[in-house]
């Protein structure tokens, strides 16, 4: 499959995803990444080549790529102009699919109210999600290094958990 990527602001996602040390854990395992092109990138570097990472830029791909069946979904809340919601619904609401984790994160250099925040925490958890993080917001309340290591944490967990059987 051929992924284009869309260009789109640099975000210091590397700062907190550098480090992985896990040593061929999670062999065989597929992380789907729904964003732009160098948040894929950034994830894949930091996995390495001990997991496959499919990167996806445009919600037509993201659908096509599902036949993939990856363990963990991971989409940006401005994935192909803000459409994560969109492919998050295609996800559970197909049977084929709803048993994969996706797990939603935002990461705008910018600071969203407290409000707002929740706001797209709870859609994300009506809509299926496991969960949903503000980059932006752990990095402010934690510094880079802390909010990496939080970042990475969860989507280790996340891939863990994806071994065991689902219903």
């Amino acid at each position: 499959m051929h992924i284009s990527f869309l260009p789109r602001a640099s975000i210091p996602f590397d700062t907190y995803l550098s480090g992985y040390e896990e040593q061929n854990m999670f062999k065989n395992k597929t992380i789907l990444v729904a964003d732009g092109s160098e948040s894929i990138q950034r994830i894949q570097k930091a996995f390495g080549s001990d997991i496959n990472v499919i990167g996806i830029t445009t919600l037509y791909e993201a659908t096509h790529a599902l036949n993939y069946k990856p363990d963990l979904v991971i989409c940006g809340l401005h994935f192909d102009e803000s459409r994560m919601f969109d492919f998050l619904r295609i996800i559970k609401t197909d049977p084929l699919y709803r048993a994969i984790p996706v797990f939603c994160f935002r990461d705008f250099d910018s600071r969203v109210g407290i409000c707002e925040g929740e706001a797209l925490k709870i859609a994300c958890l009506a809509l299926g999600a496991v969960d949903f993080v503000d980059l932006y917001d752990l990095r402010h309340r934690y510094g880079a290094k802390k909010a990496g290591d939080m970042f990475r944490k969860l989507l280790v967990t996340l891939l863990e958990d994806s071994n065991l059987p689902t219903n």
